[in-house]
């Protein structure tokens, strides 16, 4: 006959104890992922201020060659620096001398330029344009004017 031992000693773990474990996983990568998404906020306004600041640099050498930028609200790909304010579609025809930078896109940023949101001219150094984020309030951290009375965007 074959002896048979009853097992007095458990190895391993119960089920119990593993679905606690993933549990608590899942609960501290859950914390993680909330805590992180406020920096992808911030990096995403960080990235589309640091790309809106980059037309600054086209919009004052702009005026110094005697150009304007459009009067209604930036449309990516159209040239920031045009012959006439009213007419920056047509790239071939409204170029200004030595200017070919074109607005950037700002969707990848979850930014867009705000309707009508330019004002001032170029030649007086007071062209300013606004972003606001997709889906934001459209103040405080949802938006982004950009001036060149203060060179700058905030």
């Amino acid at each position: 006959m074959i002896n048979r031992k009853k097992r007095t000693e458990t190895k391993g773990f119960t089920l119990i104890e593993l679905l606690i474990v993933i549990a608590i996983i899942g609960i501290l990568a859950g914390v993680v992922l909330v805590s992180t998404q406020g920096a992808v906020v911030k990096a995403r306004r960080a990235s589309a201020l640091t790309t809106a600041s980059s037309t600054m640099t086209e919009l004052v050498t702009c005026q110094d060659d005697g150009g304007e930028a459009t009067s209604s609200a930036p449309v990516a790909g159209e040239l920031v620096c045009c012959a006439s304010a009213g007419a920056c579609t047509d790239i071939a025809a409204n170029r200004v001398d030595g200017h070919s930078a074109t607005w950037p896109s700002m969707a990848n940023n979850q930014w867009q330029y705000a309707s009508g949101s330019a004002a001032g001219t170029v030649a007086s150094g007071t062209y300013e344009f606004t972003l606001t984020k997709i889906g934001g309030t459209g103040a405080g951290d949802d938006l982004i004017t950009c001036d060149m009375a203060t060179n700058g965007c905030i």
